[in-house]
């Protein structure tokens, strides 16, 4: 029997630098709600317009194995 690997991607903006109380927050809110589910945060990418930084993409991934 033949194991095969699958990955679920979740995508989530959150506004403002992380940098900021109110991003922060909303940033481990992100994390404890994708943790629960069985996710783990792979990238954060700030997403920079005229020099600032506007908002941050978390993206998260889930792994999960199903026997063929």
């Amino acid at each position: 029997m033949e194991t095969k690997k699958y990955y679920d991607y979740c995508v989530h903006k959150i506004k403002g630098t992380l940098d900021d109380k109110t991003p922060l927050a909303e940033l481990e809110k992100h994390l404890n709600l994708q943790g629960k589910d069985g996710y783990r945060l792979i990238s954060a990418i700030p997403q920079v317009y005229e020099g600032t930084t506007e908002s941050t993409i978390l993206i998260f991934e889930s792994e999960y194995e199903d026997k063929i």
